[in-house]
């Protein structure tokens, strides 16, 4: 790959795992376009595997946006799994894709691994203090959204894990200013334990910091999982 399709690729990459999430769908349409154009450029770009995971994360987070199955995602996600876990070490880019793909492993025991893994690889990067501190917060996020996808009966196991992954998780929110990421915990630990208070609190703070679309998809998260409740 030559350096303006190298350099082009970096961009794509940056914009697309700096998103926080799937709540800014706009952006998600038009960085597909760019990827699909990019990736149909030329062989190289066509076989480079960080594009072709970045196309996954895309698809991931247009169906996640519609609440489709954990096992769909899962299956989108396993081939971007996959290659991280095949790789001795990981680098920053590495640690950017997982911190997206933990929340879609298939088993709590692979997400806690690489968990723990990712933070280990992350104590070499601590000179690089804002990208750590973003890349660690996409991380705990992601993976206090996986322990939330537990089967019922993993949550006996796993609710001492997922307490206190939210309780270090909101601290390191509240200790770095990420409003975005402490709102969407709140909720997340919210609509788990059934804390009405938790909840309204992390929707005030969506609304509070003009997160319109966040607010939004969190308002049909929340009716999504009361309504699995009821059956």
């Amino acid at each position: 790959m030559n350096k303006e399709d190298k350099a082009i690729k970096e961009n794509l990459l940056n914009e697309l795992l700096s998103l926080e999430g799937n709540h800014k769908t706009e952006k998600i349409a038009e960085l597909k376009e760019k990827f699909l154009k990019h990736i149909s450029k030329n062989e190289y770009t066509m076989m480079d595997d960080e594009l072709q995971d970045g196309l996954r994360i895309i698809k991931l987070y247009e169906e996640e946006a519609k609440h489709n199955d954990f096992n769909k995602l899962c299956k989108i996600a396993n081939p971007v799994l996959y290659r991280l876990v095949s790789l001795d070490n990981w680098n920053a880019r590495d640690l950017e894709f997982l911190s997206v793909v933990i929340s879609y492993t298939e088993t709590v025991d692979q997400a806690q691994i690489l968990f723990r893994k990712a933070f280990k690889e992350l104590e070499k990067y601590e000179s690089f203090s804002e990208w750590n501190s973003n890349t660690k917060a996409s991380i705990y996020n992601s993976f206090s959204v996986r322990l939330f996808r537990m089967n019922s009966f993993e949550i006996p196991k796993y609710t001492d894990l997922f307490e206190q992954t939210i309780k270090d998780a909101l601290n390191f929110f509240e200790k770095n200013n990420f409003k975005l990421h402490k709102s969407l915990m709140l909720i997340t630990k919210g609509v788990f334990f059934d804390d009405k208070n938790s909840i309204d609190e992390g929707l005030s703070k969506l609304k509070e910091s003009g997160e319109h679309k966040a607010y939004e998809i969190m308002l049909q998260t929340i009716e999504y999982y009361k309504k699995r409740r009821e059956i």
